[in-house]
This record gives C-alpha cells, sequence and structure tokens, in this order.
C-alpha cells in the first residue's frame, strides 16, 4: 500500500442502509481512500492488517471480532469504535455515570448472576452476597413496567419487559450465567441519538424505532432540542 492510499474496513451485523451508503459515498471519491467489508476466518498472531482504520458495529455482540480488533489496534489500526472502551464499559455504569454527570438517567439495579460458569464454586464463594434479596424492594424502586436485560450487550439482545415481582423472579431464573439489570422505562415518543466525534462535534439524529432506522433529517442545529442535547452529550 502507498504512503497516501488508506484504507477503512467495516464490521456490521444485520444493518443495510448505513454500510451500503457509507461504502459508496467514499468508494466514489477519487481521494486514495477505499473502504470494504472485512471478511474474517480466524486470526494468527502474525497476521497483517490491511486496514487504516476500522469501524465496528458488530463487536458487542461477537466475541471473536473483539479479539480480532484488539489485535487490529496493536498492529496500528484506528479503531471506530473502540473495542477496549467496550470491555471496560457496560450499560450499568454509563447509567450511573450519567447521574453523575447531573444528567437525568433511567433508575436501573445491576444483579447478581444466577449461576457462573466455574464448575467447582461453592456457597463460601458467595458470602459477601445476601439472601434472600429483596426483590420487593427493587420492584419498587425502578418502577413496572421494567426492562430486564443484559448488563454488557447492545441493542434488544436478551431484554424484556416485567410487570411485577413474579415476572421478574422467572426471567432471573432464566437468566443463567448472564449479569442482568432491571432498568425504569422511559416512554417516548421522539428518540434522539447522538453521535460525538473527537470530544468536539456532536451530530443529532432522530430514529425511528417502528422502522429500525435513522430518519434523513438532522436536527436544526439552532433549535432549543438540538442545542440541549449536544451538550449533554459533550459532557
Amino acid at each position: 500500500m502507498s504512503q497516501e492510499a488508506k484504507k477503512i474496513g467495516i464490521l456490521i451485523g444485520s444493518e443495510k442502509d448505513w454500510p451500503a451508503a457509507f461504502m459508496q459515498a467514499i468508494n466514489e471519491r477519487d481521494d486514495g481512500i477505499t473502504v470494504e467489508m472485512i471478511k474474517l476466518a480466524g486470526t494468527q498472531m502474525d497476521d497483517e492488517i490491511e486496514y487504516d482504520v476500522i469501524i465496528d458495529r458488530i463487536s458487542y455482540e461477537i466475541p471473536y471480532y473483539r479479539a480480532y480488533l484488539k489485535y487490529a489496534a496493536l498492529q496500528g489500526a484506528y479503531l471506530i469504535n473502540n473495542t477496549f472502551t467496550w470491555s471496560a464499559d457496560n450499560k450499568f455504569v454509563g447509567t450511573a455515570l450519567i447521574k453523575k454527570l447531573g444528567l437525568l438517567s433511567p433508575r436501573t439495579v445491576v444483579l447478581p448472576n444466577k449461576n457462573v460458569e466455574k464448575a467447582d464454586m461453592n456457597a463460601e464463594n458467595f458470602r459477601n452476597l445476601k439472601y434472600p434479596m429483596d426483590w420487593d424492594g427493587i420492584i419498587n424502586y425502578v418502577g413496572v413496567p421494567a426492562i430486564f436485560k443484559n448488563v454488557h450487550v447492545g441493542g434488544r439482545y436478551i431484554a424484556y419487559r416485567v410487570h411485577d415481582t413474579d415476572e421478574l423472579l422467572q426471567r432471573y431464573d432464566e437468566s443463567g450465567t448472564l449479569t442482568m439489570l432491571l432498568q425504569e422505562i422511559i416512554e417516548s415518543d421522539d428518540h434522539i441519538h447522538c453521535f460525538v466525534f473527537g470530544h468536539e462535534h456532536v451530530f443529532a439524529l432522530r430514529y425511528s424505532l417502528a422502522e429500525a432506522r435513522y430518519l434523513p433529517e438532522p436536527l436544526p442545529t439552532d433549535s432549543p432540542l438540538c442545542q440541549r442535547v449536544t451538550s449533554e452529550a459533550l459532557a
């Protein structure tokens, strides 16, 4: 690869609109930058990484992709989104951070694992846990209906609505070795996602739950709503 030529690789899941539009927009330009979908079949520890930048939209659901991305970063690739940050984060910490910053956040409880993967665990390994748990108190704190979901992954993967203590206990018993949280549901007809670039620039887009896609028109930058979400996203 020449000094001027740059290649972008993308890792994606089932989404179609954005990847196709992004690849078309980049590849039609005549500036030495190309983009393609990454194809993987195992990664050796002396493999060359051919991408200068990797855009990651799916590794939160596929552990092998996270291992590959960390190796790619070791070889000099720049990651968007950064899988090292994702590995150190979870939904509970993110929600607690929002609250610490003084912003509005849904009431959230992270729960002990129902089971663990280690085979030789016994009761002494759980001496720091109180039993029985105050399930009614947890429900009263969060409110119902609430969302019961995996603390470690994005999207709507492994997520259930619960309406009372019995339903929460049923879903908890089914959760196996996953770490789960219970979170207050904030009902809204208007969903806005903010993309932050370089801790300086914010691009706010409405998201349609019914269509499962972003709406094409960004929020007007001079609107009070856009100014508020921009300020909070930068915080």
